[in-house]
Formats: C-alpha cells, sequence, structure tokens
C-alpha cells in the first residue's frame, strides 16, 4: 500500500515538472518570435531642400525673356513677319538703333519695353548667333497669293458700279483711287490675291498687318462687288502722281 501510495507521489511530481517545462518553453518561443518583429521607431523625416538662389534667378530670368518676347509679337509683329528679324545678326548697338529708327517712324512700343525687346533681339539674334541654313520646299507646297487663280471665281453677281463706289469711301484713301497704291498701303490692281475670292474675303474680313479687320464696315455683298470692280480694273493704268516732298 505505502509503495503505491509513493509511486503515485512521484507520478504527481512528474507530471507537474513536465506541465512548468512545456510553459516556460511556450513563453520563451513566444518571446523570441515577437521580438524581430516589433516595428521599429520612424526616423525623423529629412527636410526638403530650400530653394536655391540659383533656381530663383533662373525663374526670374524667364520670366523677364517671356515678356520681352510677348511685347515683341505685340508691338512688332503687327507689321513685320517673324523671320524679317530673325534671320538678322546684329550687335547690341545696331538692333537699338533698328528700334529707334523704328520708334521714329511711328512703331508704337512702350518705353517700359524697349530694354527687354533690344535685350531679347541681341540675344537671339546677335551677330555672334549662328545663321540659320536657309530652308527648302518645293513650290507646290508654297500656299502664296502670288499664284493666279481662277479671276471669276465669286464675282458672278458682282454689281461693279457699286463695288467702284464703295471702294473710293472704304479703300482709297491708304490703296489710292485707281488701286495702284499710295505710302499707306500697296498696289491692289492686278495682284494675283484678286484671282482667290477666298484669300481676297479673309484678307478684307480680318485685315493682315496694317490693314485693319473690315468686318464691321463692309458685309459679304459689298466685299464681293469691291473685288468684280477691282477685277474689272484695267491693266494700262498710269502710275500714281508723285507726291511733292517739302
Amino acid at each position: 500500500m505505502r509503495t503505491s501510495l509513493i509511486a503515485l507521489a512521484f507520478a504527481a511530481l512528474a507530471a507537474v515538472g513536465l506541465g512548468l517545462g512545456y510553459y516556460v518553453r511556450s513563453h520563451q518561443g513566444m518571446r523570441i518570435v515577437e521580438g524581430p518583429t516589433a516595428a521599429a521607431p520612424a526616423a525623423p523625416a529629412a527636410p526638403a531642400p530650400a530653394a536655391s538662389a540659383d533656381d530663383e534667378d533662373d525663374d526670374e530670368a524667364y520670366m523677364r525673356e517671356a515678356l520681352a518676347k510677348q511685347a515683341l509679337t505685340a508691338n512688332c509683329l503687327v507689321c513685320h513677319e517673324e523671320a524679317m528679324f530673325a534671320s538678322q545678326r546684329l550687335t547690341p548697338a545696331q538692333w537699338k538703333s533698328e528700334v529707334d529708327k523704328m520708334i521714329s517712324w511711328g512703331a508704337v512700343l512702350p518705353e517700359a519695353d524697349r530694354e527687354p525687346v533690344e535685350s531679347y533681339l541681341s540675344k537671339h539674334f546677335g551677330a555672334e548667333e549662328p545663321v540659320p541654313a536657309p530652308g527648302r520646299i518645293a513650290l507646290a507646297d508654297v500656299k502664296t497669293r502670288e499664284v493666279p487663280g481662277d479671276p471669276r471665281e465669286g464675282t458672278a453677281d458682282a454689281d461693279v458700279a457699286k463695288g467702284g463706289q464703295l471702294y473710293l469711301i472704304v479703300c482709297a484713301s491708304c490703296h489710292g483711287p485707281t488701286a495702284v497704291g499710295t505710302e499707306l498701303g500697296p498696289a491692289l490692281a492686278n495682284r494675283a490675291v484678286l484671282t482667290h475670292a477666298e484669300d481676297y474675303h479673309k484678307q478684307v474680313r480680318d485685315g493682315l498687318r496694317k490693314m485693319p479687320a473690315m468686318n464691321t464696315v463692309l458685309n459679304a455683298e459689298q466685299q464681293r462687288d469691291i473685288l468684280g470692280w477691282l477685277r474689272a480694273l484695267p491693266y494700262d493704268q498710269p502710275p500714281p502722281p508723285a507726291t511733292p516732298k517739302s
């Protein structure tokens, strides 16, 4: 009996020991697993780099050049094609002289825009800049009003007499009473553009360079009548009388 009790006590102690061992091993394993996966403290964010003085200077220079180009477009390309100055290579003094000359001839350029425009021209079209190679294009690809078209297109119903009266009222002050031109406007008589009705109407309606738009002065029928009168002009008109110079 006593031997059985002793054996039972040893068995109980062994069971308790096994339970404690399992408990310790289980919690050690959990700590081992949890350790590496714990979130590390976030590193402080690096401050954003401050804008350098060079970046600010570049932005300011870009803005100055954009404003100068805008002034050049608004005040010079009203009368001139861009190729007129883009094909030239002049020194700063020569560009200044050109701008002064155009202003003396009546060109409108605000005083605040003169120096930026001169600087822009000197920078991009200066004497040291390489001259661009001339481009090449086939004649068939050239859109020009100087190649004759159909001289009858669009004027079949024109009132030529009425067109002549309208021309004297609206057009003669710049193009001359017989359409052979003046100091203010070029000759219109016998020009190839008169054989391109669509181009003629667009130019009269919208204007071109120094010529103002006439869309509020002449309607489509009146433009047609003037075109009919211009097309009916003889080819052997005398030259305009010389204007005496004071």
